[in-house]
């Protein structure tokens, strides 16, 4: 039996108010329509300012209870600061409203480069199916996008 998954990429203003990004972040998740499986975000959705990197865990928890009450999975990405140092993390959340996995980017851009480097990647498995993530830098545009592939077994 041949399954679809629906994705949906949410196009966002991205401002420097973690407040504001994660209730527009809401919004959209509570806008879905019924049958989609997994929404995308911009890269460092929740909070922008890499220098200036808040506590997201309250934004996190916010986002959980929307993926469960609307069963649907979400990527969002945050800068974090763990043991004094930034990273550029994407969260994956299933429908449940947890997370499913946590991945801390590799390939940072210049801009980055007083952020820390992370090389573990994990693929995520979820109802959906299995999840590998990539961050990209399209230098042309000079815009973020994200990359996630699913395979179905």
């Amino acid at each position: 039996m041949k399954h679809t998954v629906r994705v949906a990429a949410c196009q966002m203003t991205v401002v420097d108010n973690p407040f504001v990004n994660c209730r527009t972040i809401l919004r959209a998740i509570r806008s879905l329509p019924r049958r989609t499986d997994i929404v995308c975000f911009p890269e460092t959705c929740i909070n922008t300012n890499e220098r200036r990197v808040v506590d997201v865990s309250v934004y996190l928890k916010s986002i959980a209870a929307a993926c469960r009450a609307k069963r649907v999975h979400a990527i969002v990405g945050a800068y974090e600061r763990e043991r004094g140092r930034v990273y550029n993390v994407t969260y994956l959340f299933d429908h449940r409203g947890r997370v499913l996995h946590r991945y801390k980017k590799v390939h940072l851009w210049r801009e980055e480069l007083h952020c820390s480097k992370h090389d573990l990647v994990r693929l995520a498995s979820s109802p959906a199916g299995t999840m590998r993530f990539l961050r990209i830098f399209s230098a042309g545009s000079r815009r973020k996008r994200t990359s996630f592939f699913v395979h179905r077994s």
